[in-house]
């Protein structure tokens, strides 16, 4: 009996524009239906993973989001790992959301160039992160089984190289072999073929400029084993904003399909996609994304303070001076306010506020003389503010 949860149609991301004529698929040896070319991109989102990034080269990753950040073009970015608040200051919001505010690019092209990627550096996943299985489960799931660009930028993919499981040559690329689905063994193959298959997410494996040989491979090796890319961040944004899909008819009889090989062919034989895929169902217990990882924005210096608040000029009260466009959008504002009081701990402040205002903060009780950050951000727009200064008054 079929499982009502599957839909007639498959959707996939395609890494190459297909040649006129019709499509052929297959996974296995089951040929499946007619294969439809949608004209719409499939939606993507980016990884920052600085927890598999020396901390000596995470200012070459910063460097290079940043340069990249206007090409995702309103897409989610994401970030997993800790690292330096002038990289990137994390901010937790009133929801609970976890922001990470970008530096802008021009400050950081500096501190990477003191620190340039050294291939002889060994891989390393760090401790300060979770498991980066939870993070692309909760990715994909998001997008409930659509096609899914990801962009995977890291200083080091050697750790995710899973040959190491069944003792490939670590230079060997895997794609174009006959067995391009690894054996069942524990571990992350056995994730990415149950995880990355359902929904069809693709990887654009993204290395640092100057990346070792052994870097790159191991980049290609898991872009590849999901008919994906690599190459640097901002040309791999570039070349695959409008990727086609294409649109699979599955017959009623195969949608319980196990794992297997997922073939599409040109009129002319040319395989243009090689990559597994399963009909699993995901478990029910789906982790929410926003406790996971954190999103990185960027932050505008549009916004300003007021002392005093509504005519009140009295104490230390704030009130925010925001651009016309973000004060006359309906909605709430989320606000997360630090305090760091000379040789104390910092205190943190978070609120919603409600627009169009008067958006006034009272601070915590904190002396003259202690350093504030104040970020807000709007979730209906994206639009991010920071302003930081002194307390002068109480």
């Amino acid at each position: 009996m079929a499982s009502p949860w599957l839909a007639v149609a498959l959707d996939v991301l395609l890494t190459a524009r297909p040649t006129a004529g019709p499509l052929e698929a297959s996974i296995g040896r089951t040929k499946l239906g007619p294969v439809e070319i949608l004209d719409e991109p499939a939606p993507g989102i980016v990884l920052a993973d600085f927890a598999a990034t020396s901390p000596e080269d995470h200012p070459c990753l910063a460097l290079e989001l940043a340069r990249s950040f206007a090409q995702t073009r309103g897409m989610p970015v994401y970030f997993t790992g800790a690292t330096q608040t002038r990289l990137l200051y994390s901010a937790e919001m009133a929801t609970g959301v976890q922001l990470g505010l970008l530096t802008p690019a021009d400050r950081i092209e500096p501190w990477c160039a003191e620190s340039k990627p050294k291939s002889a550096r060994k891989p390393v996943l760090r401790r300060d992160t979770i498991s980066i299985n939870e993070v692309v489960r909760s990715l994909g799931w998001i997008y409930d089984r659509q096609p899914l660009r990801l962009y995977w930028i890291a200083g080091d993919f050697r750790v995710y190289d899973w040959r190491q499981y069944f003792g490939r040559p670590s230079r060997r690329p895997l794609p174009g072999d006959a067995d391009i689905v690894p054996p069942p063994v524990p571990g992350l193959v056995d994730f990415l073929l149950t995880q990355f298959a359902q929904p069809p997410v693709t990887i654009f494996a993204a290395y640092l400029p100057g990346a070792s040989r052994e870097v790159v491979a191991s980049a290609q090796y898991l872009a590849q084993t999901t008919g994906g890319r690599t190459g640097e961040l901002f040309p791999l944004l570039t070349q695959t904003a409008r990727l086609p899909v294409a649109r699979i008819e599955i017959p009623e009889n195969e949608r319980d399909h196990g794992p297997g090989l997922l073939r599409i062919r040109d009129s002319s034989g040319k395989e243009i996609l090689h990559r597994p895929f399963t009909f699993e169902r995901p478990p029910p217990d789906r982790p929410k994304l926003d406790p996971l990882v954190g999103r990185v924005v960027t932050y505008s210096t549009e916004m300003s303070l007021k002392s005093g608040c509504g005519g009140v000029k009295e104490g230390a009260r704030f009130e925010l001076d925001l651009p016309a466009r973000i004060r006359e959008t309906p909605g709430r504002l989320l606000v997360h306010i630090e305090f760091q009081e000379q040789g104390k701990r910092s205190l943190r402040q978070r609120a919603l506020l409600e627009r169009p205002g008067p958006l006034c903060i009272v601070p915590q009780e904190v002396a003259p003389g202690t350093k504030f950050l104040i970020v807000v951000h709007d979730p209906a727009t994206g639009w991010t503010g920071a302003k930081n200064g002194n307390i002068t008054s109480r």
